[in-house]
C-alpha cells in the first residue's frame, strides 16, 4: 500500500484552495456584473427623465415665447420669430450634447476604473495562491 506524503497533502490541499477561491472570484465577478447592470438600468431611467424634461422645457419656452410675439403683434412664422425659436431649439441642443458627452466620459472612467478593480482582484487572488502554495495560510 502506497503511502500519502506530506508532498501530496499539500498539493490536494493547494488544488482544493484554489478550486474554492476560482468559485469564489466568479460569485463575486457576477455579483459585480449584476450590480454594473442595475446601475446602468437606473442611470438609463434617469437619462431618459432628463431629456424629457428638457423636451417639455424646450416646448414651454418655445410656446412663452411665441405668446410675446403675438402679445406684440409679431407673427409666429418667420423673420425674427422663427430665428429667436431656432436659437431656443439650438441652445436645448447643445444642451442635450454636453450631456451625452459627458456620459460617454463618465462610461470611459468607469470602465478603466473596472478594470483597476479586476486587477486587483487578481492580484488578491494570486497572491493568496502563492501564500498557499508556500504555506503562509
Amino acid at each position: 500500500m502506497a503511502t500519502v506524503t506530506p508532498m501530496v497533502i499539500s498539493a490536494m490541499v493547494s488544488a482544493a484552495a484554489t478550486m474554492k477561491s476560482a468559485q469564489d472570484q466568479k460569485k463575486a465577478a457576477s455579483i459585480v456584473n449584476q450590480q454594473q447592470n442595475l446601475k446602468i438600468q437606473q442611470q438609463q431611467v434617469k437619462d431618459a427623465a432628463e431629456e424629457r424634461r428638457r423636451k417639455e422645457l424646450l416646448k414651454q419656452q418655445s410656446a412663452t415665447q411665441r405668446a410675446r410675439f403675438a402679445g406684440l403683434g409679431i407673427g409666429s412664422g418667420g423673420g425674427s420669430s422663427d430665428a429667436v425659436l431656432e436659437g431656443l431649439r439650438k441652445r436645448s441642443e447643445a444642451v442635450a450634447q454636453d450631456r451625452a458627452t459627458l456620459k460617454g466620459l463618465a462610461k470611459a472612467e468607469q470602465g478603466l476604473s473596472n478594470n483597476a478593480n479586476l486587477l486587483s482582484q487578481k492580484n488578491a487572488a494570486f497572491k493568496g495562491n502563492i501564500d498557499l502554495l508556500i504555506g503562509k495560510k
